[in-house]
């Protein structure tokens, strides 16, 4: 596929840091639950894929399974910053697909660098 050799799971790197960093950090880590079993499962699913290349749809559904988790922690959007003025702009029912939008976009953007 690659015409030079690619760097592989170098979302390691990136799951280790944050959890270390909210380990140090945070007096509370049972609030943090739900995102860890979310990144675990979408980390899990990236290290599959850098071992044996999978087809595109079952990337996206361990990532959707993922972001899944996460939204039945609790996990969701709800608001954004408007950009000029500061203000919340609350996004009620949207908050959920965002949410998923937002966490199936960050893992393959990493999955593009890495």
């Amino acid at each position: 596929m690659h015409a030079r050799l690619m760097p592989r799971g170098g979302g390691v790197a990136i799951y280790a840091a944050f959890w270390l960093a909210v380990g140090l950090c945070s007096p509370n880590f049972d609030a943090y639950w739900g995102l860890w079993l979310a990144s675990t499962v979408i980390l899990a699913v990236g290290l599959i894929d850098d071992r044996v290349s999978l087809p595109w749809y079952a990337k996206l559904a361990g990532q959707l399974v993922g972001a899944l988790i996460f939204a039945v922690w609790g996990g969701r959007i709800e608001f954004v910053t408007h950009p000029l003025s500061g203000a919340p702009v609350y996004i009620g029912a949207w908050g959920w697909p965002l949410m998923l939008l937002w966490l199936v976009s960050l893992a393959n953007m990493v999955n593009l660098i890495d």
